[in-house]
């Protein structure tokens, strides 16, 4: 492994535009289903006041996301744990949720054992060598993980 590989958490066009569309009708079917139940079959003005607090919503998580820079994750292969640009501590992995097209990694910093930060890396916006790298080293350090557990708790 080559010690030196960073992956971006910036996504990719394609996935920013499938997370505007999935959170603007997963937020709008709730809102409208819960409408529908509360004001029954007729469309008050109380619902377009709701609808537009719901788009309000959906705009700012938008616009939030928007701001927030990506980060860069790399491996410290002498500490065996996960680095992000700009911060001094190790990070450990703890949880790993892997897509068709991406991988969120729960990630614990060593300073800060309760908190457990969350990082989205999308495959397409990694080179293939660097996505197999990747994925060999989730799967490195949960085994090392599980193995760790069992020694503790035979």
């Amino acid at each position: 492994m080559s010690g030196q590989a960073t992956w971006s958490t910036r996504s990719t066009p394609g996935a920013r535009i499938a997370e505007v569309l999935l959170l603007t009708l997963g937020v709008f079917s709730i809102v409208v289903a819960a409408i529908r139940l509360t004001l029954g079959p007729e469309w008050h003005p109380a619902a377009t006041a709701i609808l537009s607090l719901a788009a309000l919503f959906v705009g700012l998580r938008l616009h939030r996301s928007r701001l927030s820079s990506p980060l860069s994750l790399s491996w410290c292969p002498a500490a065996c744990n996960f680095r992000v640009a700009g911060r001094s501590d190790g990070l450990h992995l703890v949880r790993v949720w892997q897509g068709p097209g991406w991988v969120t990694l729960g990630l614990r910093p060593d300073a800060e054992p309760q908190r457990v930060l969350y990082l989205v890396v999308w495959k397409s916006a990694v080179p293939a060598p660097l996505w197999s790298e990747l994925i060999l080293l989730i799967e490195t350090s949960l085994q090392r993980r599980i193995s760790h557990q069992n020694k503790e708790n035979p």
